[in-house]
């Protein structure tokens, strides 16, 4: 059977997301977090979830935004947007540098698990990833900070 998008992408989660040392500590995940707690809790499809955010430190809600026709029969230009939420009293205290923002440092880990992964230095799961842009966003979540992080990657039908 082949694999499909939503198997492929499972397995980036599986294999490079979830247990990433760095992401993880940059989110403030508590040790014992299983798989199934950080896709519902921490690093959710948008979506998919009526969850307040209240308590998590960190959450980081992704989803496919966009996807455009190329001159290639069967294959699309994606969007993939990263929405990074970070407590305002964990924003500045990674290190040493206060004045790092926490959401910058999540989206540069990101930038770099999606685009300089595998042997090949381009590929994630058989897909090249590029970054489109990053932005501060607005939040109408009371105590927290946004940064979104938006990739482009080619997808075949």
């Amino acid at each position: 059977m082949p694999a499909t998008w939503i198997h492929d992408w499972n397995e980036i989660i599986r294999d490079v997301i979830y247990p990433d040392v760095e992401l993880r500590r940059l989110m403030r995940l508590p040790k014992d977090t299983g798989i199934i707690e950080f896709i519902d809790k921490y690093f959710m499809r948008s979506g998919y979830s009526n969850q307040t955010l209240e308590h998590e430190d960190v959450r980081i809600v992704y989803g496919d935004i966009a996807a455009h026709e190329t001159e290639v029969p069967n294959v699309t230009k994606n969007e993939m947007s990263f929405d990074i939420y970070v407590k305002q009293e964990h924003l500045h205290n990674v290190g040493n540098d206060r004045l790092q923002y926490r959401t910058h440092l999540i989206a540069a880990r990101l930038i770099e698990l999606f685009t300089k992964h595998g042997t090949s230095g381009k590929y994630l799961g058989g897909y090249r990833f590029w970054v489109k842009n990053e932005m501060d966003l607005g939040t109408r979540t009371t105590g927290y900070a946004r940064y979104c992080v938006t990739f482009y990657y080619m997808r075949v039908y």
